[in-house]
């Protein structure tokens, strides 16, 4: 997997703070604004460990949902993966589990270095926008869309759509302008 590569945490941070007052749906990250954000070396480093998430299906098998522990409310052991994933929070895309840092414990401890240093980087220049970075919870920073969200989900789960349906509709909502910071 790599295990040589050391990520230049200086630079994710700098190139964090030259881009993070710009993206406008906070707390949600579309996969697409993740290089222009943390950088070359960080997108590199995260489709790294999403690789190796999918070789060895280890969000999958794990008995801990990290989800869970942060008590996200859009996890629900019943749908088949995040309702949210292609636009998940930076805690979301930055934290990594022990079972990869197993793997590669450099990265994951770097990667979890640039989240931190990030939000304190970030909290100097505009504390509120700031608090975006720090979540799940989603209901403090954006409780009509949460609401939404949660609706499909039992929707999902009710069978009155299709799981692929009620993803792709959750999608086109996170598409859209969240609020104004």
């Amino acid at each position: 997997m790599g295990k040589g590569l050391q990520l230049d945490v200086n630079s994710a941070i700098e190139s964090f703070i030259s881009n993070f007052e710009g993206l406008g749906n906070l707390p949600f990250i579309a996969d697409s604004q993740v290089e222009r954000l943390y950088g070359a070396q960080v997108a590199a480093a995260l489709n790294q460990l999403e690789l190796y998430n999918l070789q060895h299906q280890i969000c999958n098998n794990c008995q801990q949902r990290c989800c869970l522990r942060v008590k996200c409310e859009y996890y629900d052991a019943a749908l088949g993966h995040c309702p949210v994933q292609p636009f998940r929070p930076a805690l979301c895309r930055l934290h990594f589990c022990k079972e990869y840092a197993a793997e590669n414990g450099q990265m994951v401890k770097e990667l979890g270095d640039i989240y931190l240093e990030t939000i304190l980087a970030a909290a100097k220049i505009d504390r509120r926008k700031a608090d975006y970075f720090d979540c799940p919870s989603f209901m403090p920073l954006v409780p009509d869309l949460t609401q939404k969200i949660q609706a499909q989900i039992v929707a999902i789960k009710e069978g009155r759509v299709t799981e692929s349906q009620g993803l792709a509709l959750i999608h086109e909502m996170l598409l859209q302008p969240v609020r104004s910071l």
